[in-house]
């Protein structure tokens, strides 16, 4: 359910993370498992509220161990980039 109040919130927490990481220097990243439709569920306001969305996803196929990596909105990068990589022991390893 969607609150004022909730978003807010929402919207404050992410505010305190911008002015941390810039004070900090530091990169946080905020990790969402709640999707619609294949894309994030937290609403239009969340998006505006990140420098970047990525959208990370397994691959479908009989290769399970293809993850694909998708620029969805970025202020510094151009969206729609996209790779694909693997993860072996504890190792990236980009498809080719």
């Amino acid at each position: 359910m969607c609150t004022s109040t909730g978003h807010a919130e929402m919207t404050l927490f992410m505010r305190l993370l911008r002015a941390t990481a810039q004070k900090l220097g530091m990169c946080i990243l905020v990790l969402n498992e709640a999707t619609a439709a294949g894309r994030p569920a937290l609403g239009p306001s969340f998006t505006f509220l990140t420098d970047a969305t990525l959208w990370l996803a397994r691959a479908l196929g009989r290769d399970r161990e293809l993850r694909t990596a998708e620029v969805i909105r970025s202020r510094v990068s151009a969206h729609g980039t996209r790779c694909e990589f693997r993860i072996r022991d504890g190792a990236v390893i980009f498809a080719t």
